[in-house]
Formats: C-alpha cells, sequence, structure tokens
C-alpha cells in the first residue's frame, strides 16, 4: 500500500510539473543565470538542458520574427544556440520541443538589452583618487561593462603604464592583466599627488580581433 501511495504520488508530480519545469534556458553570456536578457549586437549562446531531459530529444524554436536563432548544437547533455535579438521593444518568446512529436516542453520570454561601451578598470578601485596603499593592493587590469549583465569574455591583453614627476618619466609596457612587480616598484617610488595613467589599453576576447579601450587616470594621494 505504501509502495502504490509512492507511486500515485511520483505520478501526480509529472502531470502537474512535468518535463518542461526540469528544463533549464539561460543565457551562457548573461552574468546571472535565472535572468531572462540577450543583448542586441552582442554574443549570444543558449543554454538548454535538465534532469530528465536528454539534449537529443529537443529542439529549439523562435516564436517571434525579432529573435533569431541558429547554429544548434548538443554538446553532452546540453543543446547550445547562438541568438540574435532584433529589437528591445518586446519580449522575444523561445519554445523548447520535442524534437520527433513537437510536445513543448517550455516556453520562457527574453527581454532584449543594449550593450554599453566597455570599460577598463583597474582591480576593485571605484575611485579616481586612491591612496598610494590602495593601488598597490590591485593586481589586475579588467573589462567590465557598466551597469549591464553582459559578460562576454575579454580579457586585457596588453597595456602601458605611465607616470611623470620632477624629472622622471616614467613608461612601462605590460603583456597581459596583471600588475607586475615593476609597475607596483614604480607605484611605491611616487610622490604624493601624482598621477599615474594606463594607456594603449588593448582587450582580446575569443573570437574577436583586438579592442581599444580608453585610457584610465589615476591621481595617487
Amino acid at each position: 500500500m505504501k509502495q502504490f501511495i509512492v507511486l500515485m504520488l511520483l505520478l501526480c508530480s509529472e502531470l502537474v510539473y512535468g518535463k518542461g519545469d526540469s528544463v533549464m534556458v539561460r543565457n551562457l553570456y548573461c552574468s546571472k543565470a535565472d535572468s531572462m536578457v540577450l543583448f542586441v549586437e552582442g554574443n549570444n549562446v543558449i543554454q538548454v538542458y535538465g534532469a530528465g531531459v536528454s539534449a537529443a530529444e529537443l529542439k529549439l524554436k523562435s516564436l517571434d520574427r525579432a529573435l533569431r536563432i541558429g547554429d544548434i548544437k548538443q554538446q553532452g547533455d546540453t543543446l547550445t544556440a547562438l541568438a540574435m535579438p532584433y529589437t528591445t521593444a518586446k519580449r522575444l518568446r523561445l519554445a523548447v520541443v520535442n524534437k520527433k512529436t513537437n510536445k513543448l516542453y517550455k516556453e520562457v520570454s527574453f527581454v532584449a538589452a543594449t550593450i554599453p561601451e566597455p570599460k577598463a578598470k583597474i582591480g576593485t578601485l571605484k575611485d579616481s583618487v586612491v591612496t598610494k596603499k590602495e593601488l598597490l593592493n590591485q593586481d589586475n587590469v579588467h573589462l567590465v561593462f557598466p551597469n549591464s549583465l553582459y559578460s562576454y569574455p575579454y580579457r586585457i591583453q596588453r597595456y602601458t603604464f605611465k607616470a611623470q614627476y620632477k624629472d622622471k618619466n616614467i613608461s612601462i609596457p605590460v603583456q597581459g592583466l596583471f600588475i607586475p612587480i615593476e609597475v607596483k616598484k614604480a607605484i611605491k617610488e611616487l610622490p604624493a599627488n601624482t598621477v599615474v595613467s594606463f594607456t594603449d589599453i588593448t582587450a582580446m576576447c575569443p573570437d574577436c580581433a583586438g579592442r581599444q579601450l580608453r585610457d584610465i587616470k589615476i591621481l595617487v594621494r
């Protein structure tokens, strides 16, 4: 009797919730997995996966002309597809259906957002006026999209650290994103109220050409 009750509960759960509730949909390049956001003129990769659902049995279908889906691939237990939204004016619906029967597993609505101009940032610094200790505590230069959930993996490839005071004109080219010992040594020797610059900042991503970012100027107290 107990086993029968358990079986009935499981069947009822399947009827009430269905497979759709176990299917997860997200944009790989949205920094919050539970936010249904696509980015106009951005790189969007939709991932679909779930417990008890094989990626081989799924297909994706755009329900709005303003949302284009392409390059659908199966990678293990995950279905991936490129997505391109053409408007930010309305929600963009996507259906996850059975490849053979066309049965609907899940329908989600995305919103589209534009991508702000990327900026370079020094570690966790938020101000352009800092103490020497605050600057020395930073260890990298990285790219951010201000006030955006867009998280395409750009990486700083190179930059130049510059400072000028008295009879010294410092210019240290750096390869990579980290702030090396040579630069930190130069920072330690700075007199108070010196302006330092991080210039010629170039960011790279997995499948794009180098992107030049605006200089960063910091007043070191």
